[in-house]
């Protein structure tokens, strides 16, 4: 019995003794391996502080700075138009004519009035600088001279009114020309010649300017915040790119020149605006 005890602990005491001279051998050949190793290269830099772009896309729309309706100030028939549907125009461009002869009479008859009152006018001033002569060596009476006094300055008064007349149908004469009000793009006729219009007859034709052109975009509220926040100030130009929805980016960049004065309740966004810088 003592015999296989004897035996069973030395066989023990040599499994222990295997394992521990494996292990160091192990770790032998491990420290021989690390020391073949190439020693790893490291760099070493400063640390520098650089400005972050913060960018945000948002979908936009392109807007002309002027879209003005074309309208017609006077009462007439449409007799000419000066135009191509889709053509540029300038400013004081005649686009429409409405007949002009009603308001060529008109303008004739208060021209002929006005002249016919400063005719009397001037008459009336030639006398009263002769009744203030004879009334002051006493060949006439006070009453007399005041008659002439009251009849220039009526006739200074009816020059006043036939002047405005006149100026008033001058000014409907020039409306039988409907001028382009700003430079842009013409879009379709909606009235044609042949037509009676006036005032109420809605627009004759729209035009909308190409210079300069707007884009306007919706931005988060939070983002627009935190841009302020960056920038310590809300007015501020930042840089704009537009891509079509082709893909294609447009040539030119913009800036932002202006922000909304309220927040989208719907959205939660505010609009901004950008023009080509």
């Amino acid at each position: 019995m003592k015999k296989n005890i004897i035996i069973i602990i030395s066989i023990a005491i040599l499994l222990i003794l295997g394992r521990f001279i494996i292990s160091n051998i192990d770790k032998i050949k491990a420290a021989n391996a690390r020391k073949h190793l190439a020693t790893p290269s490291v760099t070493v830099e400063e640390v520098k502080a650089e400005a972050v772009i913060r960018q945000y896309n948002a979908p936009a729309r392109v807007l002309a700075k002027y879209r003005v309706e074309v309208l017609a100030r006077i009462n007439g028939y449409l007799t000419k138009s000066y135009f191509k549907e889709g053509d540029y125009v300038k400013a004081g461009q005649v686009l429409f004519e409405i007949e002009p002869q009603e308001y060529q009479y008109a303008a004739s008859k208060a021209k002929a009035n006005l002249d016919n009152a400063m005719a009397q006018s001037d008459y009336y001033k030639k006398q009263l600088v002769r009744y203030e002569e004879l009334v002051k060596q006493d060949y006439i009476a006070r009453s007399d001279y005041d008659n002439i006094l009251a009849q220039s300055n009526a006739y200074n008064a009816q020059v006043e009114s036939a002047l405005s007349t006149y100026r008033d149908a001058q000014r409907n004469l020039g409306y039988t020309k409907v001028k382009a009000p700003v430079d842009g793009r013409v879009g379709i006729i909606s009235v044609t010649v042949g037509n009676f219009v006036n005032n109420l007859s809605g627009a004759l034709t729209t035009i909308n300017s190409s210079n300069p052109m707007y884009i306007t975009f919706p931005l988060d509220s939070k983002d627009f915040v935190e841009l302020s926040r960056i920038d310590k100030s809300a007015n501020v130009d930042r840089d704009v790119e537009y891509t079509f929805s082709s893909g294609y980016k447009y040539q030119f960049k913009g800036v932002q020149d202006f922000h909304d004065n309220k927040i989208d309740e719907s959205t939660g966004t505010i609009t901004l605006r950008a023009i080509r810088s």
